[in-house]
């Protein structure tokens, strides 16, 4: 009569395919920013993902987030830190629908740092910052030569 030992093979098994059960999509890849889920009550079938990031301390520009399958209600920074700089595309991944970046001390504003946003974003929050300069992308296109008068295009 053969008996189901647990072996540790046998275990290592199990755990890799209930991870692989349990995983969800979610974006966050820094340990000081939490993720949570809240179920719709009214349709059973539907979640909202929130994002929370806290206690980071001064950070040169937002942090990295893995690409997202969900949409994001909210991604809240906390004003328990110091972002300097927003960087471009720096939310694309999240594909957060409203963005609260309140009392961060941000300085500067990449002109492309909603890039990627644009058929999500409800509301972005940027109130109490210190926001003083937007760089422009250094490799725009030159400005169209100056047209000439009729006069010279006569000659």
């Amino acid at each position: 009569m053969e008996t189901d030992l647990v072996t540790p093979s046998r275990l290592r098994v199990t755990l890799m395919m209930v991870v692989a059960m349990t995983t969800t999509s979610c974006p966050v890849l820094e340990e000081r920013c939490l993720s949570r889920y809240v179920y719709n009550s009214s349709t059973q079938s539907s979640r909202q993902q929130f994002i929370t990031c806290s206690d980071m301390g001064a950070l040169g520009q937002v942090p990295a987030f893995d690409i997202s399958h969900d949409d994001t209600e909210m991604l809240l920074f906390d004003d328990n830190m110091t972002i300097f700089q927003l960087q471009s595309h720096a939310f694309a991944h999240v594909k957060a629908r409203r963005l609260s970046l309140r009392s961060l001390s941000i300085n500067v504003v990449d002109h492309m740092v909603f890039g990627g946003l644009e058929q999500i974003i409800i509301s972005i929050d940027l109130g109490d910052n210190s926001i003083s300069h937007s760089p422009r992308n250094r490799r725009r296109s030159p400005p169209p030569p100056p047209l000439r008068s009729q006069t010279e295009t006569s000659r």
